[in-house]
């Protein structure tokens, strides 16, 4: 029998962490295998961010998230634009769900930057859960972030 796959596309933001911990939580629930999926963007010029900072945050949230938890877990690196990326790595793995941080643009700002989030849940072939990054003075755990979920139709 297949294990259940979430797919959770990691982009070291802030809302990555509440995003693997939803997925750890759910994989724990439903005896599922974690994917992290980091996609790295060839079109964008890297920020401060380099491979040294990812592997420190990657061991820090393995640390504190996938191996106290005992969850199935494997850690991946793709090329390419990040919401095409998601959505076809989705489907070639045969995601069960995709849990995914978002910044939580609103207005004119998700108009003119885009969202990979909104992309993301718009394309894939399976449900998308979404965890917005807390306020100063808003959520302190997945629970608070969750925003609601795109249950995707049949294509």
């Amino acid at each position: 029998m297949r294990k259940n796959v979430i797919l959770c596309p990691v982009d070291y933001s802030e809302s990555t962490e509440l995003a693997i911990s939803l997925a750890v939580d759910l994989a724990n629930a439903v005896n599922s295998k974690v994917i992290l999926l980091h996609v790295i963007d060839p079109g964008v010029p890297a920020l401060s961010i380099n491979q040294s900072i990812n592997n420190r945050l990657l061991a820090r949230l393995r640390e504190q998230y996938l191996d106290l938890n005992e969850v199935d877990w494997e850690q991946v690196t793709r090329h390419g634009d990040p919401a095409e990326t998601v959505i076809a790595y989705a489907k070639r793995r045969s995601a069960d769900l995709i849990v995914m941080g978002t910044q939580g643009r609103t207005g004119l700002a998700s108009l003119v930057v885009g969202s990979v989030a909104r992309k993301v849940m718009a394309g894939a072939h399976c449900p998308v859960v979404t965890v917005k990054t807390p306020t100063l003075s808003g959520a302190g755990s997945w629970q608070d972030a969750v925003m609601p979920m795109r249950a995707s139709t049949v294509r």
